[in-house]
């Protein structure tokens, strides 16, 4: 499929990337969580400025696996979603670059708030879906495509709030299995409305 040009620059679709799919209610409220929990467990103080490291790693760690996602998607989403602004960018590499450096960003906010264990899951968790966006058997196979990608949620949980020990994985735990049964169903009618359509072709 033909690349429509959406912008003469990369941050000019980096912008409208924000605007489409950052600044969604559902992503702002996962961010927002995602901060509260990091300052209940990490107490923070307006006066030395480290509410905004927590916020800077939660902003991050979102942003950058929302772009990679959507990245690792293109070809995909060309077919499905032609709408989205990366389908129609003719700057996927400096946004891919853009990614790693948010990335980098991240990952020193993340040791310097919430300390070396929820660094090692940060990098874990990107190693992990690197290699997943690399195989091909998660286009063929969208269940456990879901499966794997859906475990960058549960994991930002814990990078977050590490050191509250056990029930923090439990409730990772818990946020996992209610996405991927949303992800399951969503997939499940998906496929039953594509076969509704090829019986009635």
């Amino acid at each position: 499929m033909e690349i429509v040009v959406s912008s003469k620059s990369w941050k000019s679709d980096l912008a409208a990337w924000i605007v489409t799919r950052m600044l969604r209610p559902r992503v702002l409220l996962l961010a927002i969580l995602l901060i509260a929990a990091a300052c209940l467990s990490h107490p923070v103080s307006v006066a030395d400025g480290s509410w905004i490291w927590n916020a800077v790693a939660i902003v991050g760690l979102v942003f950058t696996f929302r772009l990679q996602d959507d990245l690792a998607d293109i070809e995909t989403d060309r077919h499905r979603h032609p709408d989205r602004i990366l389908c129609r960018s003719a700057f996927t590499k400096q946004l891919l670059l853009a990614s790693q450096c948010f990335r980098l960003v991240a990952g020193a906010a993340i040791l310097l708030r919430f300390g070396g264990w929820s660094l090692m899951t940060f990098t874990v968790l990107i190693l992990v879906l690197n290699a997943w966006y690399q195989d091909s058997f998660r286009l063929r196979h969208p269940i456990g495509n879901a499966a794997v990608v859906l475990l960058k949620y549960p994991c930002f949980l814990i990078i977050t709030v590490w050191n509250s020990g056990w029930p923090a994985f439990a409730v990772a735990t818990g946020v996992y299995l209610l996405l991927f049964t949303i992800e399951w169903r969503a997939i499940h009618s998906e496929s039953n409305q594509n076969a509704n359509t090829t019986s009635v072709q």
